[in-house]
C-alpha cells in the first residue's frame, strides 16, 4: 500500500516537471524577445552616431528620451529576474526532489525485486516444509506401529513370562516328586537286598539242616 502511494507521488512530481519545463521554455522566450528589444535600441544608436555632427545637438534630448524608455525596463527586467531567480530557485528544489523520488523509486524496484526473490525463496521453503511435514507424518505413523507392535510385543512376553513361570512351579514339583520317588527306590532297593539276603539265608539254612 506504501509503495502505490510513492508510486502515485512521483507520478504527479513527473507531471508538476513537465508544466515547469514548460513554463521554463515561455521564460526563455521571454528573455528572447527583451534580447530583440535591447538589438533594436543598440541599432538605433548606431545611426544617432553615424548621424555624426547632424545629430549632436540631439544627443541629450535623445539621451533624456533613451534613459525615460530603458529605466523603467531595467526597473521591470530587474524585477522579471528576481520572479525568474525565485522561480528557478523552486524549479531546481522540485528538481532536487524528483531526483529523490527517483532513487526511491530505484529503491521500491530494488525492495520489490528483493521481495520477489524472498517469495521465491518461501515458496522453495513452503514446499520442503511440506515435504519436512509429510515426511514427519510418514515416521509418526511409522513409530506409532512400532509402539503398537512393542506393546503387543510385551503382553505376549508377559504372557510367555507368566507360563515360564508356570512351568519353573511345575518343574519344581516334578523335582520333588523325584526327588520323593528317589528315596523310595532307595528304600525299596534296601528293602529288596534285605529280602534277598534273607531268602538266600533260609536257603543256606534249609540246607544245613536237610543235607539231603
Amino acid at each position: 500500500m506504501n509503495e502505490q502511494i510513492l508510486i502515485e507521488e512521483i507520478c504527479a512530481l513527473k507531471k508538476q516537471l513537465e508544466e515547469i519545463n514548460e513554463k521554463s521554455n515561455i521564460i526563455a522566450k521571454i528573455r528572447m524577445d527583451d534580447w530583440n528589444n535591447n538589438f533594436q535600441l543598440e541599432m538605433m544608436i548606431d545611426d544617432f552616431i553615424k548621424g555624426g555632427e547632424n545629430n549632436l545637438s540631439e544627443i541629450f534630448p535623445f539621451l533624456c528620451a533613451l534613459q525615460s524608455i530603458l529605466f523603467p525596463q531595467i526597473n521591470e527586467k530587474d524585477e522579471e529576474l528576481e520572479a525568474d531567480m525565485k522561480l528557478l530557485a523552486e524549479l531546481e528544489n522540485e528538481f532536487n526532489m524528483l531526483n529523490v523520488n527517483d532513487q526511491i523509486e530505484e529503491e521500491i524496484a530494488l525492495i520489490q525485486r528483493e521481495l520477489a526473490m524472498k517469495e521465491v525463496e518461501f515458496d522453495r521453503s513452503k514446499e520442503k516444509n511440506e515435504l519436512f511435514e509429510q515426511k514427519k507424518l510418514e515416521i509418526t505413523k511409522e513409530i506409532t506401529n512400532l509402539m503398537e507392535e512393542t506393546n503387543s510385543l510385551t503382553n505376549e512376553n508377559e504372557k510367555l513370562t507368566h507360563r515360564h513361570s508356570l512351568i519353573d512351579d511345575e518343574n519344581n514339583n516334578l523335582e520333588e516328586e523325584l526327588k520323593i520317588l528317589k528315596q523310595q527306590y532307595i528304600r525299596n532297593d534296601d528293602l529288596l537286598f534285605e529280602l534277598s539276603r534273607q531268602c538266600d539265608f533260609k536257603k543256606f539254612s534249609s540246607a544245613w539242616y536237610n543235607p539231603n
